[in-house]
């Protein structure tokens, strides 16, 4: 996520922007000062209170009512203010869908001054009656990956111990996934137990997929997907695409075949969970809503169906801006942690300061471009190192 000052509408294509110099991002301590509105979020709404921004209402666990009352309270009192607060030609309010399948948060669009006018209403109550604990913003999501099978020692694991994943399931929160000749061998896509189905978290309300329609016309779940599981071998020989420099620096792109190509675990069942659809950013409460499905999937870890997630993606913060550990997306995490569930997230792409582009290039490679549509540039396939087709400047 990067910030950036809203003007009108508020676009979740157009993620807020990061401070334009090193003296905006120095420490400051009064972000650490309590406040029901986020910082990030308060920063906006200054610049721009008309503006309409994507939130997550974060209900108060000790509301006298329980959660229900306090999300039933949000949930009514978010329309009077809208009515109080609000412009009559701007569209605004709750999703409910993404809403009713969640016991803690309240997604909404809101304009910044119903967000303060909300806010306010609930402060007026005794504290013991506040119903609101806390207002995010809905952050951009992004695309992070950078390791592969070996970098884990995967390999050795495999020889060590022949893991190969067998009678375990992982759910992929990405892109989507891609069929592919990678996953048939073991059949990674296809008969997961009950309850579980693919599923698209980038709708509302979410749509269950069949793993026969699954797509991925970003590319990046799928390369995540054949990281973790797959196996490609001499009935379907890969080819991976090697960058080369010359001695006189130009850069050209070479094909080498490979005898096989396996994933970290080449037998694990995978489920797809679409949260991002591309480079410009998703909100983050779709990551939050699968991560609830999960739990829900689990029976809050009765019975562990899932037994693991992977998060190749996240979005940029400020260290003071919340608790290390204490946004939505932390909590839902650890809370998957303490039910039992191993959960793999990206630590980023380049550390910071650096950014990353994707290649724009071609190749008539059958084996490289069946993943994507033939007027699209090949960007992340199951059997490709991330380093082959990623470059920094």
């Amino acid at each position: 996520m990067v910030f950036r000052p809203h003007t009108g509408l508020y676009n979740p294509a157009m993620p807020p922007q990061s401070p334009a110099s090193d003296a905006d991002n120095r420490f400051d301590q009064t972000n650490l000062i309590k406040t029901v509105i986020a910082v990030p979020l308060m920063k906006d709404i200054d610049q721009d209170e008309n503006a309409v921004y994507a939130i997550i209402i974060d209900v108060n666990i000790r509301y006298r009512e329980g959660r229900k009352g306090a999300k039933d309270w949000v949930s009514d009192w978010v329309s009077k203010a809208i009515e109080q607060y609000g412009d009559a030609n701007v569209q605004q309010g709750i999703s409910q869908k993404k809403s009713e399948h969640s016991q803690q948060y309240v997604y909404a669009r809101l304009q910044g001054k119903v967000v303060r006018g909300l806010v306010e209403l609930d402060q007026r109550k005794s504290v013991e009656d506040r119903c609101i604990y806390h207002v995010w913003p809905d952050f951009l999501i992004k695309p992070l990956i950078w390791k592969s099978v070996p970098t884990v020692k995967a390999d050795a694991c495999q020889r060590a111990f022949a893991a190969s994943g067998k009678d375990i399931l992982w759910a992929v929160l990405d892109s989507g996934i891609e069929k592919h000749p990678h996953f048939d061998k073991h059949k990674n896509l296809e008969d997961l137990p009950s309850p579980v189905k693919h599923m698209d978290f980038t709708v509302d309300p979410p749509l269950d997929v069949d793993a026969k329609d699954l797509k991925d016309d970003y590319g990046h779940g799928t390369h995540v997907a054949g990281i973790i599981a797959g196996e490609l071998d001499a009935s379907y020989p890969p080819r991976a695409i090697i960058k080369e420099r010359d001695p006189a620096g130009k850069v050209s792109f070479a094909p080498q075949d490979m005898p096989s190509v396996v994933g970290v675990a080449p037998q694990c069942k995978l489920v797809s969970y679409k949260v991002i659809t591309g480079d410009a950013g998703d909100p983050v409460s779709n990551v939050i809503a699968a991560l609830e499905h999960i739990q829900e999937i689990n029976g809050y870890g009765r019975e562990i169906i899932i037994h693991g997630v992977n998060l190749s993606l996240g979005y940029d913060f400020q260290a003071e801006w919340f608790a290390c550990g204490q946004s939505p997306i932390c909590i839902e995490v650890d809370r998957l942690v303490k039910q039992g569930l191993s959960v793999v997230i990206a630590a980023g792409n380049t550390g910071k300061g650096f950014a990353q582009y994707r290649l724009s290039w071609h190749t008539p490679e059958p084996r490289v471009t069946q993943l994507f549509p033939s007027a699209s540039p090949p960007r992340f396939s199951p059997f490709c190192a991330p380093d082959e087709i990623i470059f920094r400047m």
